[in-house]
């Protein structure tokens, strides 16, 4: 019997992006996206969960626009 899995025989190579500050206005993004889904699905506990993640990227933003 042959072994059909041909990616065994590949390398494993291990490639990990660099880690970089995300963007705060897409993180808010994201997190608007999230609020109003739980919103919408009315799940309370996600969308508590989900209004503490929209205060805190709201808070990114509002740094990472005063320094800018």
């Amino acid at each position: 019997m042959r072994d059909l899995d041909l990616l065994d025989a590949a390398p494993f190579v291990d490639i990990a992006p660099e880690r970089a500050d995300p963007d705060p206005e897409n993180g808010l993004v994201t997190a608007a996206m999230i609020t109003a889904t739980a919103f919408r699905m009315k799940d309370m506990d996600g969308l508590l969960l989900a209004l503490r993640t929209l205060v805190d990227a709201v808070d990114r933003f509002e740094r990472a626009r005063d320094t800018a």
